[in-house]
């Protein structure tokens, strides 16, 4: 299992009763010995067991939050309240058999995610019903353009409302001033579009939605090889709520949310840019509510919202009330 080694750490000290200085001072003589050629994981992993600590009991199941959750881990559990669904594609593999794609999104009071199913595991879709909640166990989590990732797998349980589960906060994001976002943080934000740029295209598998790179004058997906692209896009505005500004970014589905409109009107923008302008001028002083990830964009220097829940009509009844509730 792939343990974080401030986890493996703590878990040595508990265990062993050392104190974090000694277990460290450990950590650091194993690696001197091994000539650097070992990670600190890889010393944590021998200490413990010099110690008779066992390391896979340092992550009990359940107890991982979707904040916490890297590329890569396996033999984990996790959950979250279901937020929405995208239905089943079909796709041709290489050898020319079918296959079946689907996706579950889910979010807990840490973070968000996409449970990913792939054939027979689409059927499990059906119980995908908004508001549950869902544990998965032992999925393998990929980190994509679109955030986390949770793939379903011959070996991964999906359990559907279960007992010993409870979401502290179901929706994953709580409102926040501009001024107070962090990296990391989920949260929703109420404010005014004052300025926009044209979206940019890019391509993706025609089967998962996920993006598709050239080789050598082909497009091929991690997932299902070469392939004929489809176009998909990425739209950003600056939003401002009277504490500070943020650039927005917007994903397909949430740029069409955002701008009233449907997949193919967007594509027009591909070989038409200059019809866009009229669609900037109408969004400019338009207000809106976003829920999503706040991320750091290190080229640019600067913080990023990424919109995962989008609306543009939201309610002046409950925005007063929302203001009685904080002055009383």
């Amino acid at each position: 299992m792939n343990v974080p080694f401030e986890e493996m750490l703590a878990a040595i000290c508990e265990k062993s009763k050392l104190p974090k200085e000694a277990v460290e001072e450990k950590v650091k003589a194993k690696m001197e010995q091994l000539s650097g050629l070992i990670s600190k994981e890889g010393a944590c992993h021998i200490i413990a067991n010099e110690l008779g600590v066992s390391l896979q009991e340092a992550r009990q199941p359940g107890s991982v939050k979707l904040k916490d959750l890297k590329q890569g881990m396996r033999d984990i559990e996790t959950a979250g309240a279901v937020t929405g669904t995208y239905d089943a594609k079909e796709f041709k593999r290489q050898d020319g058999s079918s296959g079946k794609v689907a996706s579950i999104l889910i979010a807990d009071e840490t973070g968000r995610a996409r449970i990913v199913l792939w054939n027979d595991a689409v059927e499990k879709l059906k119980e995908a019903t908004p508001g549950i909640v869902v544990k998965i166990q032992n999925p393998f989590i990929k980190q994509s353009q679109y955030g986390l990732e949770l793939h379903h797998n011959s070996d991964t349980k999906l359990v559907f409302n279960p007992s010993d589960v409870t979401i502290a906060s179901q929706a994953g994001a709580s409102r926040k001033n501009i001024s107070e976002l962090a990296p990391g943080q989920i949260h929703e934000i109420l404010g005014t579009v004052v300025q926009m740029f044209e979206p940019r295209y890019f391509e993706v598998c025609p089967s998962c939605g996920r993006r598709a790179r050239l080789r050598e004058s082909t497009y091929f997906c991690d997932s299902h090889g070469a392939v004929s692209p489809e176009y998909s896009y990425v739209l950003n505005c600056v939003i401002d709520d009277g504490t500070a500004t943020i650039r927005g970014v917007f994903f397909s589905k949430q740029s069409d949310a955002l701008l009233g409109m449907q997949h193919h009107q967007m594509l027009t923008f591909k070989e038409a840019p200059a019809g866009f302008q009229a669609v900037k001028d109408k969004m400019l002083g338009k207000i809106v509510k976003l829920a999503g990830r706040v991320s750091k964009n290190d080229m640019f220097d600067r913080l990023e919202f990424v919109a995962q829940s989008v609306d543009t009509e939201p309610s002046a009844e409950a925005e007063l009330a929302r203001l009685e509730r904080s002055d009383a």
